[in-house]
């Protein structure tokens, strides 16, 4: 009886180490800490260590959930576009080259290993601004909630290019009364 206990200890011990690797592999919690402020989509994070996953269960694109230190409370939920990188940088998130002293723009996030990113999606306003100042194409969204318009690359001469369309609009057709 002493064996079985202790095999069935063991297998529960093998058993629960890969679940806990592939949960943060699939989500890709990574963490992020500042001691300046950093500005994401819609808002600016104060200096202090944020949370930065995947969002479980989401379809098409890519949302992105920012979590105070201790996971407990949601903060903002994002929306982002595929990003890649030809090699791994010491660091799992990017910054647009803000001048002045303001908050520094987060512009993609990279899981630690991974070349495959994710770049964030301002509103378009705020794209354009950011395009402007830095030089750089920034992904911007034409509607209010991001995950249901239209997804743009603003140049920083204030171009836009349409790189996703946005959700299908699933168009009702009415029927006719069939004829007796």
């Amino acid at each position: 009886m002493l064996v079985l206990h202790a095999m069935l200890l063991i297998a529960t011990l093998f058993d629960s180490a890969p679940q806990n690797i592939y949960s943060d592999g699939w989500n890709k919690k990574s963490t992020l800490t500042t001691t300046e402020p950093v500005e994401i989509p819609g808002m600016v994070l104060e200096p202090g260590t944020y949370i930065i996953k995947l969002e479980e269960g989401s379809s098409r694109r890519n949302i992105i959930q920012v979590l105070s230190e201790d996971g407990s409370k949601l903060l903002t939920r994002l929306t982002a576009m595929p990003d890649y990188r030809t090699h791994e940088n010491d660091s799992p998130f990017t910054f647009h080259k803000m001048p002045g002293n303001g908050p520094q723009a987060l512009q993609s996030w990279y899981y630690p290993g991974d070349l495959n990113g994710l770049e964030f999606v301002y509103p378009k306003e705020r794209a354009r601004q950011i395009a402007k100042a830095t030089e750089c194409h920034v992904m911007a969204s034409n509607g209010k909630e991001a995950r249901d318009s239209a997804i743009l690359a603003v140049t920083p001469t204030g171009v836009e290019v349409v790189i996703d369309d946005g959700p299908k609009k699933e168009t009702e057709v009415a029927r006719q009364k069939p004829k007796p």
